[in-house]
């Protein structure tokens, strides 16, 4: 259903453009995007925080938030900063990636609007997915180029029970530069992937820190069941989790 609603509001620029301008307003009630319901079914441990790579306007801070208010959250995006503040909320001008240096982004607009949530670092292949999506041609789509400053999350020494990382194309260098991290906290991952490669490459890394995908949604209303996943056209986002217990985060029953 997610992905049909948003299916439908990119194939119309001015929809999609009023569409994000309300939805960190929304996030703070419904859940928009698939994945994060999982968070009902975890209770963190004290001490334990939620990071989201690839903030942007902050509407992953506001569906985190809506489930588990009191959690501290450390966001990352180097382009713009989440549009509301919060007491427990710590916000990194920096981009995630596996080694230390300079990243060249490239920020896409469209006519009139800056299309910030595509921002990334192959312009051409975000052209090709904007003339995709809302059926523009080459010479709509400008960029602007901004550099940012890349660090490891292993270098951060946090403490995560959730990691959500959408960073158009990126995941998997997000990954590389967290994994001591991953491996030491065994937090539940909420990846964007958008291709079968990606996902595979993707799913060949988390095991060897001892994760696989799950299946999620799921129909039970017990619980649920540790099925794994696979790729599917029709999925933006990929939950993985470890194959052993965590000491960040439990499993809670929910009505």
């Amino acid at each position: 259903m997610l992905r049909s609603l948003d299916s439908l509001v990119r194939s119309n620029l001015w929809v999609y453009n009023q569409a994000r301008r309300s939805a960190v307003f929304l996030c703070r009630y419904v859940l928009l995007e698939e994945g994060f319901s999982f968070l009902r079914h975890i209770e963190p441990m004290s001490g334990a925080i939620a990071v989201d790579v690839g903030s942007n306007d902050g509407t992953s801070i506001e569906m985190i938030r809506q489930i588990h208010p009191m959690v501290p959250i450390h966001s990352f995006d180097p382009v713009t900063s989440p549009s509301k503040s919060h007491a427990n909320l710590t916000f990194h001008d920096v981009a995630l990636s596996d080694s230390l240096g300079i990243l060249n982004l490239y920020i896409p607009k469209v006519r009139r609007w800056t299309l910030t949530q595509y921002s990334s670092t192959d312009h051409e292949k975000i052209a090709a997915q904007l003339m995709e999506d809302f059926d523009l041609s080459r010479e709509e789509v400008e960029f602007t180029r901004k550099q940012s400053e890349c660090v490891l999350l292993d270098s951060l020494e946090l403490n995560p029970f959730f990691i959500k990382i959408d960073v158009e194309g990126q995941e998997e260098a997000v990954v590389r530069g967290a994994i001591k991290t991953i491996a030491a906290h065994k937090p539940v991952l909420l990846i964007e992937i958008q291709s079968f490669e990606g996902y595979r490459s993707m799913q060949n890394l988390m095991r060897e820190v001892g994760y696989f995908n799950l299946r999620w949604p799921q129909s039970r209303k017990d619980g649920f069941a540790q099925t794994p996943g696979h790729y599917s056209r029709r999925r933006n986002n990929y939950l993985w989790i470890p194959n052993s217990k965590s000491k960040n985060w439990t499993l809670r029953k929910v009505r």
